[in-house]
This record gives structure tokens, C-alpha cells and sequence, in this order.
């Protein structure tokens, strides 16, 4: 992490949102990325990874690298959104205690979109609306 990072998410990282996108580099690695909120409503870069796996144990020492470089983000009561990873969610309630997990709306609406859409045909927009 660099210099401005550590500092942003010491003072911004009560809420932030994380991800893995998979194998995309030439080096075939997950990148898993953690995002915050500044006080302008700005996005910033909290920390990143290249990980072999997504497993929990992974994501366990991913979670202690950023505990850490940062150990005013271990103490905070923070919140973390993410998709709905088990082993990361087991991951965030062994190394975070402290930390509320949340499932990220973007990755539930991906997720219908993408489970309801042909089952429920031309009701689907409808059922949007709810």
C-alpha cells in the first residue's frame, strides 16, 4: 500500500467495498481490490492483492496484510460490502471480528438478473417494479 492510501483508509475505511475479478493478468491470478468513500463522495483505491485462490485462508491473510499496514482500520467498527463469497464472508468474521459484513446490491441485482430473467419471461420487469 502506498503512503496515501494507508492515510485515506485510516481516515475513510469505516466503509468499504471489495471484489475479486478473475485471472485476467498475464501472471493468471485473482486481483481482489478494496474500495472507500472519501469525504467528497470520491472512490479510492484502499488496497489490492494478487491472490492464488479464493479460499478463506486467503482471504484471511489478505484481511491481516491490510490489518497490518493499517492498524487504526482494525479498530474501527467498519463495514464491509462484498458478493456473496462464503469463504470470504468466513474470512471477514474470523479476521474482522469487529467488522459488519454486508452483501454489495450491484452483485444481488446481477445475481437475479441473471437467475431470474429466463424464468420469469415477460413478468420480469414486473417483478422489478416490487
Amino acid at each position: 500500500m502506498s503512503s496515501a492510501q494507508i492515510e485515506k483508509t485510516k481516515i475513510f475505511g469505516h466503509i468499504l467495498v471489495t471484489d475479486t475479478k478473475a485471472k485476467t493478468n498475464r501472471f493468471g491470478m485473482y486481483l481482489m481490490v478494496f474500495v472507500g468513500l472519501d469525504h467528497n463522495g470520491k472512490m479510492f483505491l484502499a488496497s489490492c492483492a494478487l491472490i492464488n485462490d479464493e479460499t478463506a485462508d486467503t482471504f484471511n491473510w489478505v484481511l491481516n496484510q491490510l490489518q497490518l499496514a493499517v492498524p487504526e482500520w482494525a479498530e474501527m467498527d467498519s463495514v464491509i460490502f462484498s458478493d456473496n463469497d462464503l469463504a470470504l464472508e468466513a474470512a471477514i468474521r474470523e479476521s474482522c471480528p469487529s467488522a459488519t459484513h454486508f452483501l454489495c446490491r450491484w452483485h444481488m441485482y446481477q445475481d437475479i438478473n441473471s437467475n431470474l430473467r429466463s424464468i420469469l419471461a415477460h413478468q420480469y420487469d414486473d417483478f422489478l417494479k416490487m
